[in-house]
């Protein structure tokens, strides 16, 4: 993650770059997703799609 504005002016404002490797995540990987998630309070719409295929 690469945060582009200070969180003092805005917790959400990150810049998420991802690369595709082929590795499986971690438990750990899955554990900060949920966790992340549960703070922001959001669903992510690649969450949503994944789950409807």
């Amino acid at each position: 993650m690469v945060e582009f504005v200070d969180s003092a002016h805005t917790p959400r404002n990150l810049l998420l770059r991802a690369r595709l490797t082929g590795a499986e995540p971690t438990a750990r990987q899955h554990e900060e997703y949920r966790e992340l998630v549960r703070q922001w309070q959001v669903t992510p719409r690649l969450a949503t799609l994944l789950a409807e295929s």
